[in-house]
């Protein structure tokens, strides 16, 4: 499979889950579904490293489904996500467990 999901944003949601975790993955699971033209529509990527930490990829091209840009980091002091917006700004949120659920 040549470009698609993975390749034209995947560097950047690989980045972004690598970023929160403690060590390097050592176990990766992930499967795609290509299009007609073999490039991968979807994408779907699970990292696990030796401390247990998960973080779980999805992706989508833009032109088959409408899927925000978003990025949730859920730790015990509650989620923090960022998410860009349709013009293309950055938002971020960090919610408590204290808070309540919107």
């Amino acid at each position: 499979m040549d470009g698609g999901a993975l390749l034209d944003t995947g560097a950047y949601a690989l980045s972004f889950a690598r970023y929160f975790l403690t060590s390097q993955p050592n176990e990766i699971l992930s499967t795609a579904k290509p299009t007609d033209t073999g490039v991968n529509e979807q994408s779907g990527i699970i990292l696990k490293n030796a401390d247990n930490e998960m973080a779980v990829i999805s992706l989508t091209m833009r032109m088959r489904a409408k899927m925000p840009k978003r990025g949730v980091v859920a730790g015990e002091n509650g989620p923090l996500s960022q998410s860009t917006t349709l013009q293309g700004r950055a938002k971020q949120s960090l919610r408590t467990p204290m808070e309540k659920q919107r």
